[in-house]
């Protein structure tokens, strides 16, 4: 009896389920960072509304940078240098002592990560599909609902538990870990699955 062949898309969609699952939760986490935030810091929220401000629009306007790059390196590389820069973004938030470094670290560099997400992510598992397209983006983009819904739990259970800063430490290792491994799986195509993207 013969073993049907398992096509290598549903990798593709497995990854990019991943992808939206973190860096979305970890993005909607954000709010039940600030009180214990203010609390030890003593800032107002108005300062931390404003870092937060300044992520969407970052995170906004180089979406469309990261698809142009999408297009001419591949979501490989562009996911795993998104993952490296979100990750950063919030270990040394983690870490932070003063408003800059939130402003710099949370507000730039971590948004410039979250923006290679959605777009390269999505327009890699179209290019995978022609008949099952619609099931798999909806596969993907169920990442992101589940990421918002579950992700915010951890993150309430490790600020109760340890700090903010320990959990911020924790969101950032781990997006570490997760978007480089489904970065390293992330093929632009099938016709470049052979030349490994």
């Amino acid at each position: 009896m013969l073993i049907p062949s398992f096509y290598y898309g549903w990798v593709i969609t497995g990854c990019a389920f991943f992808v939206l699952f973190f860096t979305y939760g970890v993005q909607y986490s954000f709010g039940v960072f600030v009180p214990p935030m203010v609390d030890e810091l003593g800032w107002d929220r108005a300062s931390l509304g404003g870092a937060f401000s300044l992520y969407s629009i970052i995170y906004t306007m180089f979406t469309v940078v990261s698809g142009k790059l999408t297009d001419s390196h591949g979501p490989r590389r562009i996911i795993a240098v998104g993952g490296v820069l979100l990750a950063t973004g919030l270990i040394a938030t983690s870490q932070l002592s003063s408003q800059w470094q939130l402003f710099f670290w949370y507000g730039i560099v971590a948004a410039l990560g979250m923006s290679t997400a959605y777009i390269p992510c999505n327009m890699t598992v179209v290019k995978w599909f022609r008949h099952k397209r619609g099931l798999a983006l909806g596969i993907a983009a169920s990442g992101a609902s589940i990421g918002i819904l579950l992700i915010p739990i951890l993150s309430t259970f490790l600020i109760e538990r340890f700090n903010w800063r320990f959990g911020l430490l924790v969101l950032g290792c781990s997006m570490f870990v997760v978007l480089l491994c489904a970065a390293r799986l992330m093929i632009g195509s099938p016709e470049t699955l052979s030349l490994a993207d």
